[in-house]
């Protein structure tokens, strides 16, 4: 992270299309990739300070936060914030008078939002002035990535060991995240489960999620594809988890998302806290290891995860309803992160690990030893 000047304001458009400033002569954290993108773009004459964050940072080391303030932050995806959240909420716990402020994208701040325990957010890149008086900062990238014991620890519990907590000491039941869902947002998704006459009182409903962020862990779309068809024919509900940028994937190359029985939600996922309601609709949760999966272990939801690259107790050990499927070869699991993909990797991408688990497997794991636990009707 470097704390960073310009010389010049500039205006730009955010993912969901809201506009921000950086503000010329205002000082900024913001990541590496950022700095150098301001320079690609605007020229190097851009940056009129540049110095290493670590500088000023204020790295927490266990003290008391009895009327204190803390400020988490970290990039990355729904899970890795979901991680932090199992710290955040235990340290509110031991400190409640601890005033905690996360950083976050504006997109992914609804996952803050969404926590209780979370008094305050600063959208990214965080003014360093808001940040100053702070008494004190948690940044934790590289918690998961290049780090061994992420190969022998859960990620819940790593994040916990990162907040000076001993994860030993703390309940399976407390390294769950406690997450509020909009009850705007629940209405409006639950209109639409009427609307295409799935009814959530009686069907059974499983979400599948078709992409995660890495090819790495992505399971098939052909095999997602023959799962879908098998799971539609039981005259399950099968809605199809992701966000709204994963529609022109589906449309292309997914051939049963017209099917009786199968809806594409992700055109609904037009945010996380919708994505959050249609996760909190589902009865189970299929999926490689993706922000789906973590969803619906905060809220209780039945979870069948699909492993090759990660050893699934590294991510759903305190999860009360997953099971997981894994993906064994020679080389997994691997504990590689990244957009590259495996390098022994088949045709269209996906881990030869992941393309081990059949959709026949799937489907005789959900029917034997998930489905006899909904209860509907």
């Amino acid at each position: 992270m470097r704390l960073v000047a310009i010389n010049s304001s500039i205006v730009y458009s955010t993912i969901d299309d809201h506009r921000d400033t950086i503000d010329k002569d205002r000082l900024y954290v913001m990541p590496d990739i950022l700095v150098s993108e301001l320079a690609n773009v605007y020229g190097k004459g851009i940056i009129n300070k540049d110095t290493n964050f670590e500088e000023v940072y204020k790295k927490y080391d266990g003290s008391s936060l009895d009327n204190k303030s803390l400020f988490c932050f970290r990039s990355g995806g729904i899970g890795d914030l979901m991680f932090m959240l199992v710290g955040i909420q235990n340290v509110k716990e031991k400190y409640p008078t601890c005033k905690i402020i996360s950083g976050s994208t504006r997109v992914n701040s609804f996952i803050f939002k969404a926590s209780p325990f979370v008094d305050d957010i600063i959208f990214t890149p965080y003014p360093y002035d808001l940040i100053e008086d702070i008494d004190y900062h948690l940044y934790f990238e590289g918690i998961i990535e290049g780090n061994p014991l992420a190969e022998q620890i859960n990620a819940y519990d790593l994040f916990l060991q990162y907040f000076n907590l001993d994860y030993n000491k703390i309940s399976g039941k407390k390294k769950i995240p406690v997450m509020n869902i909009s009850a705007v947002e629940r209405k409006y998704i639950e209109e639409i489960f009427v609307r295409l006459d799935i009814n959530i009182n009686e069907d059974i409903i499983v979400g599948i999620q078709v992409k995660t962020s890495s090819p790495i862990r992505n399971y098939s779309l052909d095999l997602t594809n023959k799962l879908i068809l098998l799971l539609a024919k039981r005259n399950i509900k099968v809605i199809l988890l992701g966000s709204s940028t994963d529609g022109f994937d589906l449309t292309s190359k997914m051939k049963n998302i017209d099917c009786e029985n199968v809806f594409d939600f992700t055109k609904y996922s037009t945010s996380i806290d919708r994505f959050m309601s249609i996760v909190n609709f589902c009865d189970i949760v299929i999926g490689a290891d993706s922000s789906a999966l973590h969803l619906a272990g905060a809220f209780g939801k039945y979870i069948l995860g699909l492993f090759g690259a990660f050893d699934s107790d590294m991510r759903l050990k305190y999860y009360n309803n997953a099971i997981a499927l894994q993906g064994v070869t020679n080389c997994s699991p691997c504990y590689l992160h990244g957009n590259i993909p495996c390098r022994n990797s088949l045709k269209d991408g996906s881990s030869a690990c992941m393309n081990l688990i059949k959709p026949e497997l799937i489907e005789k794991a959900l029917i034997d030893k998930l489905l006899p636990l909904v209860k509907k009707g």
